[in-house]
Parts: C-alpha cells; structure tokens; sequence
C-alpha cells in the first residue's frame, strides 16, 4: 500500500500504537469509581437531613400536643400527651418543662451511631403589644 491510498500521513501506521488508543475504558471507570464515591459520601449526609426535618416535624407535633393539654383544650397531663406525640410519631422524647401554658419538648432519633436532637416549643402566641 503507498502512502497516497492509505489516508495516514507518512510515519502513521494503522495499528494500535497510537498514543490515546484504548484510553476510553479507563476514563469511563475512572468517571464510574467517582460517581459511586460521590454517592457513597452524599447518602449520609442526605438521610441525615431528612432525619433531622423529620424530629422537627415530630417535635412540633408534641409540643403542640403538650400545649393542647396544657390550655385545656384536650384532657391529660400535658408531658404525658407530649411523649404520646411522640410516640405515635417513633421518636424518643428526652425532655419535656411545661411552664404557664408554653410546653418546650426535645426529641431524638439516631443515625449511624449518631444522636440527633430537636427542640421545640408549643403554646399561645407570644403578644408584642401586650407587654
């Protein structure tokens, strides 16, 4: 074959020698291993997120159910019905004061050995004018 019907420029063969040759399975495990490294550091941090506004949801929710007990409006002691929120909601309630009709709760869950804790507070409204 001359080098005018081959298409390569002179000292160009059409074998595997070439320098980039091969080079795309490599990179794509490369790019692979670092996709798989992202997520194997961004599940953690994503299910702690989600934990955490899942202990507020649910420390809210006790503490307005304290609050409830509290003014009266429902029947009970108002830490009994805030560890009850608590309950049904699956976490742990680790401290309840309820003082003149303001019930302040924290609740916790655990991820990856890790104790996570949320506060919340449940009662009337705080008046600005009033004072």
């Amino acid at each position: 074959m001359n080098r005018a019907t081959s298409g390569f420029p002179p000292g160009r063969r059409r074998s595997g020698s070439d320098s980039q040759s091969g080079s795309t399975a490599p990179l794509a495990l490369g790019l692979a291993a670092c996709l798989v490294l992202i997520a194997v550091l961004l599940v953690p941090l994503y299910r702690g997120v989600v934990l955490t506004r899942f202990l507020a949801a649910a420390a809210d929710a006790a503490a307005l159910a304290g609050a409830d007990s509290a003014s009266g409006l429902e029947a009970g002691f108002p830490c009994e019905r805030a560890a009850q929120s608590a309950a049904l909601s699956g976490v742990r309630l680790e401290e309840c004061t309820a003082l003149d009709g303001i019930v302040t709760v924290t609740v916790s869950g655990e991820l990856l050995g890790q104790r996570l804790r949320v506060e919340a507070r449940g009662g009337p409204p705080v008046c600005v004018w009033c004072a």
